[in-house]
């Protein structure tokens, strides 16, 4: 019925030989015009960073009812129904991947229906590291360097500036000078990419007003409840730790490492230990090169 843009009614009369027709046995066919769905959307494709969100918009002109595909991911998208014309939709789209949107449009009598498709591309998360916290003296230089998942994001930001060469590079230098030891700083690094989605992470570092050394408590408690699990030796001036061991009264080897940061959580082979008295001994090599021993008792306490 191509051509036909209004409601068109037809009539047929039947008639049998040369029998005049028989107008009482007309019948007729009413061919009803309904117009194909229409929208306006926008936008066709978007990128957008990981976590942000992204509006929908669509306009229907023509139809009766529409439907959404990866709806649990949208919000103020309607509930399907179109009450009047024209209906505008804003719905608001949070995919955490690249994820198409199909608006199907329905216009009831009319057997197509209108599809079209909303393509966003998410940009995954960028994850920085600033490096683990550590500890540092008066006028030791300390370098720090951020490393990110994404190489694009080579935009870097340091805050606050307290103490750093620079603020705009992965790798500034780090030295505080008399006046601002003894207390900490938590820098906080951001890298960005060029469509401006960004990471970041902080590392803190504390100032002691003490030469370089390397301090172990002389307990600690392994209940988790969170408060001093674990004895690892405090590394202040430190640039690298050469080991640190722990010893049980009967000479045995229970922990080592040369991580700093690392420590033990008073267990063997799994196994907890009870109460009872332990020997260390660590030593390391200082900014200056020089190299530091410690050695002494630390007490297990359940």
């Amino acid at each position: 019925m191509n051509g036909i843009n209004a409601d068109v009614q037809y009539r047929v009369i039947t008639k049998s030989g040369v029998c005049p027709a028989d107008t009482s046995s007309v019948a007729s066919v009413d061919f009803i015009n309904v117009p194909f769905p229409a929208a306006i959307t926008d936008p066709d494709s978007a990128a957008i960073c990981y976590g942000k969100t992204i509006p929908l918009n669509a306009t229907i002109t023509n139809g009766t009812s529409y439907t959404w595909t990866n709806a649990s991911t949208l919000t103020n998208q309607g509930n399907g129904n179109v009450s009047s014309l024209p209906l505008t939709i804003h719905a608001i789209a949070s995919p955490k991947q690249t994820t198409d949107y199909i608006l199907t449009v329905n216009n009831a009598g009319c057997p197509n229906s209108l599809t079209d498709t909303f393509h966003i591309n998410v940009t995954q998360p960028i994850v920085v590291f600033a490096g683990n916290d550590t500890s540092i003296v008066a006028n030791q230089p300390l370098q720090l360097n951020a490393t990110v998942s994404d190489p694009n994001a080579n935009q870097f930001n340091w805050t606050p500036a307290t103490g750093l060469n620079f603020t705009a590079i992965p790798n500034p230098v780090a030295i505080f000078n008399a006046d601002q030891v003894g207390g900490s700083v938590t820098y906080i690094v951001r890298a960005t990419n060029p469509f401006g989605c960004l990471g970041q992470d902080t590392i803190t570092v504390k100032a002691f007003k003490t030469g370089a050394d390397i301090f172990v408590p002389g307990g600690f408690t392994p209940d988790g409840d969170g408060r001093n699990d674990i004895l690892r030796p405090v590394c202040v001036g430190i640039k690298e730790l050469n080991y640190f061991r722990v010893y049980n009264r009967w000479g045995q080897l229970v922990f080592s490492t040369s991580e700093i940061g690392k420590g033990w959580d008073g267990t063997i082979s799994g196994q907890q230990q009870p109460t009872a008295n332990f020997v260390y001994i660590a030593q390391g090599v200082d900014y200056t090169g020089k190299v530091i021993f410690k050695k002494g008792n630390v007490m297990l306490i359940r």
